[in-house]
């Protein structure tokens, strides 16, 4: 769903960075993130202390980005298109908090088109220091990969992993 997002009065937040492994890195200040197409995500807020088993207890509506929008915006930069399924995307808040989802998980399934970096909720934008927040709609735990503060969304390319020398699995070449 496609929605406009209500400008702030007193915006003062931090750029967003988004780099690592792209062809484009990017920063996007509060205008420039208010410039891309906005979209809204129905997500239930769950607190730790009161769980309902009523679906429409809780219930806010986040606009903002998708982070698939701004990925794509910035590029991968792959030596190999096979790598594309090690690619991780790490989003850090200023708090030093920090979740991660797969390359596959949001561009090969619709989980993708839930996680948000969020301007606002329920037609308000977010509190300064709070803003941009990533909101990954399909998390049933409210709290595991919500970010606050978002300040970098990270690119990691895929990690060579290597046998341990004292296991005892071998490696065969493929013909």
């Amino acid at each position: 769903m496609t929605s406009v997002m209500p400008a702030a009065a007193d915006v003062r937040v931090p750029a967003l960075r988004l780099d690592g492994r792209v062809l484009r890195p990017l920063r996007l200040d509060a205008g420039a993130l208010q410039g891309l197409v906005q979209h809204t995500v129905v997500r239930r807020a769950l607190s730790c202390a009161a769980r309902s088993l009523d679906p429409a207890v809780g219930l806010r509506c986040w606009q903002g980005v998708r982070l698939t929008a701004l990925l794509e915006l910035a590029g991968l930069q792959l030596d190999r298109q096979r790598e594309r399924g090690g690619v991780c995307v790490h989003a850090h808040g200023r708090d030093g908090y920090v979740a991660s989802f797969s390359w596959s998980e949001l561009f090969n399934g619709p989980a993708g088109g839930d996680v948000l970096v969020a301007l606002g909720v329920d037609g308000m934008p977010l509190p300064a220091g709070d803003s941009p927040r990533l909101i990954a709609a399909h998390d049933w735990q409210s709290s595991a990969r919500l970010v606050r503060g978002l300040c970098r969304i990270e690119v990691a390319g895929p990690v060579a992993l290597r046998p341990d020398p004292g296991s005892a699995m071998t490696m065969t070449s493929r013909r």
